[in-house]
């Protein structure tokens, strides 16, 4: 029987709070294993989440070789601005 009170979909609150408090997330991402490493790889992960959810308005797209480059480039500029790099 499926649970009466499923968890939502996060929201990037305390993702958004760290930010405010520490500027960018120190997030390293190895060549070899071409995904987020480190303490805050779950946090990227997150509000990468958040972010496709928010501005991407087609969510039948099964690839994100398929999203037009009009809707990508805004989100990677976002997340490289408030989030990501080391």
């Amino acid at each position: 029987m499926p649970s009466r009170h499923p968890r939502g979909l996060t929201r990037g609150l305390k993702v958004q709070a760290m930010v405010q408090k520490d500027g960018k997330l120190k997030v390293s991402i190895p060549q070899e294993y071409h995904a987020p490493v480190g303490d805050h790889a779950s946090q990227l992960v997150s509000k990468i989440g958040v972010e496709v959810r928010t501005h991407l308005l087609d969510f039948r797209i099964c690839r994100w070789k398929h999203v037009n480059e009009e809707v990508t480039t805004p989100m990677f500029q976002r997340l490289t601005v408030k989030v990501i790099q080391n």
